[in-house]
């Protein structure tokens, strides 16, 4: 939901002709990919304390060993970073862009 929302806002300025509020839902959304990228990268190591204390699981460290990348997670959390600075570089052009 951390992505989903701000992408359909961002997406709903968009086709509104609306910039203003297409550069706010992306900075949402880029700071949104900052967060997620600290949790990720974090998905060995397990440091960072979980809402629920100890009886909740790292949901990052079930996604990434299930899918066999638990041994990236600090290079998956880079490309999180990486994206989110794609993501704030196109807020900032947004006034640059032209929309028919």
């Amino acid at each position: 939901m951390q992505i989903i929302i701000p992408s359909i806002i961002a997406g709903f300025f968009f086709r509104n002709n609306y910039r203003t509020g297409v550069q706010v839902a992306l900075l949402w959304l880029g700071q949104n990919f900052i967060n997620i990228s600290v949790y990720a990268a974090d998905a060995s190591a397990q440091k960072l304390p979980l809402l629920g204390g100890n009886r909740v699981y790292h949901d990052w460290h079930y996604l990434l060993n299930t899918l066999g990348l638990l041994e990236f997670d600090t290079e998956i959390g880079y490309l999180f970073i990486g994206v989110a600075i794609l993501i704030f570089i196109a807020a900032l052009l947004m006034p640059l862009i032209t929309h028919d």
